[in-house]
């Protein structure tokens, strides 16, 4: 079975209806399945509820900062690995670094471009290639993401 055609459970959050619903059309046109969340507190119902994959998050939100869920998510319900891209209008090297540090494995600056959004999203298909080659019966390993690269180490 080809996984890579499935649809990917994606997670957008946004307090911004209308970046929601452009973001909902593009991803949903690539084939993704996408809910939304305005709010750190919705994602996280959310998140308990629907086995997102990806979680596209927005930095400033109204109840808490974006990154505090990005730390959540990875280190608080840490049961589930989603692929997270933090999207932000901080366009900063100490924002990038905060948000990956925190967390997230990728970072895209606003306004977002169509074509980025897609190369960067597609990404999280080859990631889930690997976590399932490292998940065969005999292997034991892990993967190493750096700059858009992804090794896998197995034993």
């Amino acid at each position: 079975m080809d996984t890579t055609k499935l649809p990917i459970p994606t997670i957008v959050v946004d307090d911004d209806r209308l970046m929601r619903c452009l973001l909902t059309d593009l991803l949903n046109a690539a084939g993704f399945e996408v809910r939304t969340a305005g709010s750190c507190k919705q994602a996280l119902t959310l998140f308990d509820e629907f086995p997102a994959e990806l979680i596209i998050c927005d930095w400033e939100l109204p109840d808490a900062a974006g990154i505090d869920l990005v730390r959540h998510v990875r280190y608080v319900q840490n049961i589930r690995r989603p692929f997270i891209l933090m999207v932000s209008a901080h366009r900063t090297n100490l924002a990038v670094e905060q948000a990956l540090r925190a967390g997230a494995n990728d970072y895209l600056a606003k306004p977002i471009r169509k074509d980025e959004l897609i190369a960067r999203t597609q990404e999280i298909k080859n990631f889930q290639l690997l976590e399932q080659e490292l998940a065969g019966p005999d292997l034991h390993g892990h993967i190493t993401v750096s700059h858009g690269y992804y090794s896998l180490y197995a034993s």
